[in-house]
């Protein structure tokens, strides 16, 4: 808001006086103006008799042509560069303006003989028009003010407030008009500039002019030249910036025979303008062009004033977690695998390790399987109506081929077709035989390490049964023994199965054949057990734990979906309705089924289904509780229970305090209602809305949660109360349909229950699963945990597993065919994984880290001819009406007028977008995204919780021969048409994957659902819409060399390009100097 100059002197104004009146019969006149013969027509006798108390004579009421020649004397006398230089006022009686534009082509001449026909040189011309806008502002004075000094000093006051109201609304006209309009060079640029051929080229001017004052103390002169070659082709001479004040900071460094500066106030020039000594300085002219300061705009009276040229960007960048070298050069560590990058949340290189990549790559269900999301994309049935924009399966580290004929080599040319279950079913390519000879010696180095042996094959293989534990039973702490973990087949190597097995087992009796326990072996019916299995909340633990083929299962009740779906209806809890997830049971389930292994006996066993029951409530409701929703970030009913947590102490300013107080004013009225239903104890407003919270908020899902939250505001802001029963009246409306959802999924998840995947799809069409996601998964990850075949059913391997087992007899193998057929038979999940990274044996995958949410506020710039070819401010109609309020003893003055900043020829400015860093927002942390749920929420919220989102890749990525990443990368798996359809960029390039495994990432975590970056060039400046950023550049990171044994540096592609480093937060944040020069060869992130 612009100062009033409360002291000032106004005697200089026409007409007005702040002493004592010229007419002592007439008060009003060094005010109002006087009252002539012809003003005067409706003067009565009474008003000019003396008067007590003066009310506005009627002469006054109406249009006063003299205060509206104040007003515009005043709006003209003081004029900033916005309407003096840049657009310059024009008064206009008129209420639509009309301009016409002329250009003239640019030709060469032609070769033309003796008597030839020439040719016309060529003109253009287009008629523009636009209509002002009526604005207006009003003012009420007490009767009286002209009797003291101070009534006469607010009332000129008012008049300086409307006037700093109107140049106001004028400058920020002024701006909004230049950066709303059409950004002619823009389009140009795109139709006419630099020709695109690669993708690496995409967004290249971009990125250049990105936060351009800082990266280099040249970086605006070359900006300068750039934008001044580019007018001059149109003929244009530019002679003015437009900059936010802030950068001004940055371009009075520059030296002093290139610049000249002025300081602000009546004083001599400052000859060196890099003194420290000398006081503040303003930037006047930059390289001849005159440079004019922008400042921020307050829009209301919630003291949050707004800057045209400053808006938040997003930005993105990726890392890769890869193998550069080999790791037999050195003592491999997992350590080695961890990489550095950038954390502007606290200006330094921070470590990101493996482990963390592995837990949050998206690629396991709760028990660490892998998810049945794989089998749901691999069928295509995420992809309905996405042909267009189809992502090849192709380089999926997780895909694997089970159809072709092992002798020919052309499956391996085809789209996968199954999941990897084992790491023997690796693409090939993805992982080597070279590779599996350097995981062999961290296997060997590790047997040494932890438990001093030889490292001889068999030692090794004892070892990885050891970690990873192979599904028979281990000793239990109370004698006997119980099912152990099975992440690893002991069979792979003849003589090396040194467990107990078959009868060496107390209490368990084991099938040689399919290695199931033999429980409850009676061909007729237990009772107890039959009653424990149909009555448990799972209608997937009968088979889970007793299989297809077991006699009991003929007693079980096999229910329908629909039959699942009462049951759930009636018989849930209501949290549990919309809160609880078919992954929840699988967890509980797997929970289960642990113990019910464990039992020595059937009595035991029996005992576990019977309390399994309490087992899943407890563990489903805590499920639950951890889901329950939270209040918006900043929403009414949040500011609400902080008010009345901590009341402020200080008086309500700002717009969001006021509406705080005065919701919580109307709330007092359901304090009321429900004091009125207990009066034996007074209700407490905090503790009320926070059982409100409780009650009605909490138990919903975050979408449903979201309605209910705003039905609440808007039923309190409307003086209205909230009772019991509309409040579960609206609680039944709201949740109804996600309820009835998401019941209907967890029915058709869990039956039937523990199929296998062939079973489960026999009768069904890819539009069933379409419709439910959820239930497909629930359906196949009992398959992909399941044991691997055995060697009479090796045609169910994958075609990849069968290639890498050694053809020979066991008693020819040699040690590097015995280490490749241990590596075959380590199940792929989670905890394999996981075991690997403890022990520091090589992990067979990569991982791709990126955050594509880094945002900084961001300043942009104008170099622009000014002067009225421009533009134009457009004024007129202005009218000042006077009124009297009897009632109220006050007079009232209302002024309204007509006006328009129009921008005449687009041709004459450019704006320089993103010149200026001016602030981080956040994105560029260290915390993972662990679930779809969290990420969905934070993008429909725009509040970014995390910032990484990791990804599994193939292990030999971007190696000869091997999958490749582009860069940039589209998280969506191909780049968005708007970015490459103006280019030359080949369309096989422009179609394929930009990174391995991209079409499981962008189905797993629906990122077609995103808006796309997009590079619209009709688009202006101050466009509303809001995109989220899916594109990302190599960022700068350090990684473990294999070869130097030290940290190597890979050097950024993106916006920011390589300056990163620790403590330059403050130059991205524009609060220090430029960016240092960074040492390539630097050897540690630290």
């Amino acid at each position: 808001m612009a100062t009033l100059a409360a002291n000032k002197d106004f005697s200089t104004l026409p007409g007005l006086s702040t002493g004592h009146t010229t007419n002592s019969d007439n008060p009003f006149e060094p005010f109002f103006g006087p009252v002539s013969v012809q003003d005067g027509q409706n003067v009565k006798a009474g008003d000019t008799f003396s008067h007590e108390t003066y009310n506005l004579p009627d002469a006054y009421r109406g249009k006063s042509l003299h205060l509206e020649d104040i007003m515009d004397w005043l709006i003209t006398r003081t004029d900033e560069w916005y309407t003096a230089r840049v657009m310059p006022w024009k008064m206009t009686d008129q209420l639509s303006v009309k301009w016409d534009i002329f250009r003239f082509n640019r030709t060469m001449a032609d070769l033309e003989p003796h008597q030839g026909v020439p040719r016309y040189v060529t003109a253009e011309s287009e008629e523009r028009s636009d209509r002002l806008v009526r604005r207006g502002l009003a003012f009420i004075i007490e009767h009286g003010f002209w009797t003291t000094e101070r009534g006469r000093k607010h009332y000129l006051t008012n008049l300086e407030q409307i006037t700093s109201a109107v140049h106001e609304t004028a400058y920020y006209g002024v701006l909004h008009a230049l950066l709303a309009g059409k950004n002619h060079y823009k389009e140009w640029n795109r139709q006419y500039g630099r020709r695109i051929t690669r993708i690496d080229d995409l967004l290249r001017m971009d990125r250049n002019r990105w936060a351009i004052c800082q990266k280099t103390p040249r970086g605006m002169f070359l900006l300068d030249a750039q934008l001044r070659e580019m007018l001059a082709y149109q003929g244009i001479t530019a002679d003015t910036w437009i900059l936010p004040s802030k950068v001004g900071v940055y371009l009075n460094m520059v030296p002093s025979n290139v610049s000249s500066y002025q300081e602000a106030g009546p004083s001599k020039a400052i000859s060196d303008n890099n003194s420290n000594s000398a006081s503040m300085q303003k930037l006047t002219t930059f390289r001849g062009s005159v440079v004019c300061e922008t400042r921020p705009f307050d829009m209301d009276f919630s003291g949050e004033p707004v800057e045209l040229l400053r808006r938040e960007k997003m930005i993105g960048e990726y890392y890769t977690m890869l193998a550069h070298d080999s790791t037999s050069s050195v003592q491999y560590k997992t350590d080695h695998r961890s990489i550095f990058v950038f954390n502007c949340d606290v200006d330094r290189f921070e470590k990101i390790q493996i482990t963390d990549a592995i837990a949050n790559c998206f690629r396991w269900n709760g028990a660490g399987l892998p998810s049945g999301d794989h089998q749901y994309i691999l069928k295509g049935y995420g992809n309905t109506g996405m042909a267009a924009r189809d992502v090849s399966n192709y380089d999926d580290p997780m895909m694997c081929h089970h159809t072709g004929n092992l002798a020919d080599d052309s499956w391996k040319r085809k789209a996968p077709d199954g999941i990897c279950t084992w790491l023997g079913d690796l693409p090939l390519e993805h992982f080597r035989d070279s590779d599996i000879r350097d995981w062999a010696e961290t296997v060997k180095r590790a047997c040494r390490n932890y438990t001093g042996n030889t490292a001889s094959p068999l030692d090794c293989h004892r070892f990885l049964t050891s970690i990873l534990g192979d599904g028979s039973p281990v000793a239990a702490p109370g004698g006997g023994f119980r099912a152990g973990p099975g992440n690893y087949d002991k069979s792979c190597i003849a003589g090396g199965d040194d467990l107990p097995t078959g009868g060496d087992v107390v209490g368990v009796s084991i099938d040689p054949d399919v290695g199931r326990l033999r429980v409850f072996n009676s061909a007729s019916a237990i009772e107890p057990l039959i009653s424990a299995l149909q009555d448990s909340w799972d209608p997937s633990l009968a088979h889970s734990v007793l299989g297809a083929g077991h006699p009991q299962m003929a007693y079980v009740p096999q229910l329908e979906a629909s039959q699942i779906a009462q049951r759930f209806h009636s018989g849930f809890p209501e949290m549990w309705k919309s809160l609880v997830t078919a992954d929840d049971f699988g967890s509980v389930r797997q929970s289960v089924i642990g113990e019910f292994k464990a039992a020595r006996s059937d009595d035991e066993r029996l005992s576990v289904l019977k309390r399994s029951n309490a087992v899943y409530e407890k563990a489903l409701t805590d499920k639950a509780v951890s889901r329950r929703s939270k209040l918006s970030d900043g929403g009414l009913l949040e500011r609400a229970l902080m008010e009345l947590q901590a009341p402020s102490s200080k008086k309500a300013r700002s717009a969001a305090l006021k509406e705080t107080k005065a919701f919580l004013d109307k709330f007092s009225s359901t304090v009321q209602y429900f004091q009125q239903l207990n009066d034996s104890q007074t209700v407490d407003p905090l503790g009320l809305l926070e059982e409100l919270v409780r009650d009605y908020i909490q138990p919903m899902n975050a979408i449903d949660a979201g309605q209910m939250e705003a039905r609440m505001e808007a039923h309190v802001a409307e003086g209205n109360a909230l009772t019991p029963q509309t409040l579960s009246q609206w609680k039944t409306e709201i949740s109804k349909q996600s309820i009835d959802t998401n019941i209907e999924r967890l029915a058709r998840s869990l039956k039937p229950a523990g199929v296998r995947i062939n079973d489960a799809l026999a009768g069904t069409t890819s539009a069933d699963f379409r419709r439910d996601r959820v239930a497909f998964r629930g359906v196949v990850e009992y398959d992909l945990g399941a044991a691997l075949p055995a060697d009479g059913n090796a045609a169910q391997r994958s075609l990849e597993f069968q290639t890498r087992l050694p053809v020979v007899a066991a008693a020819a193998m040699t040690q590097n065919d015995m280490f490749k057929c241990m590596f075959c038979h380590c199940k792929l999940t989670k905890t394999t994984l996981d075991k690997f990274a403890e022990y520091d044996i090589l992990v067979p995958v990569g991982f791709m880290i990126t955050r594509p949410f880094i945002r900084y506020d961001m300043c942009s710039g104008i170099l622009a001819k000014s002067g009225a070819d421009l533009g134009q401010t457009f004024m007129g109609h202005a009218d000042f009406q006077l009124s009297d309020d009897i009632i109220h003893k006050v007079h009232v003055g209302h002024y309204t007028f007509y006006s328009k900043s129009i921008v005449h020829n687009d041709k004459n400015y450019t704006i320089a977008e993103d010149i200026f860093a001016a602030g981080y927002k956040g994105g560029e942390g260290t915390r993972f995204y662990k679930d779809l749920e969290a990420l969905s929420a934070d993008i429909h919220a725009e509040a970014f919780r995390a910032d990484i989102i990791a990804h599994m890749i193939p292990y030999r990525t971007n190696q000869p021969n091997a999958p490749r990443m582009q860069n940039p990368i589209d998280l969506t798996g191909k780049l968005h048409p708007t970015l490459y359809q103006d280019t030359e960029i080949p369309e096989m390039d422009a179609s394929q994957a930009m990174y391995p495994g991209a079409r499981y990432l962008t189905e797993k975590l629906e990122l077609r659902k995103l808006t796309s970056y997009t590079s619209d060039a009709t688009e202006h400046f101050l466009s509303p819409f809001k995109y989220l950023n899916t594109i990302a550049f190599q960022g700068p990171q350090y990684y473990f060399s294999n070869l130097s044994g030290q940290f190597a540096r890979i050097e950024g592609t993106g916006h920011w390009g390589n300056n990163a480093y620790n403590g330059c937060k403050g130059v991205r944040c524009g609060d220090m100097d430029y960016f240092r020069d960074i040492a390539v060869n630097d050897e540690s992130p630290i």
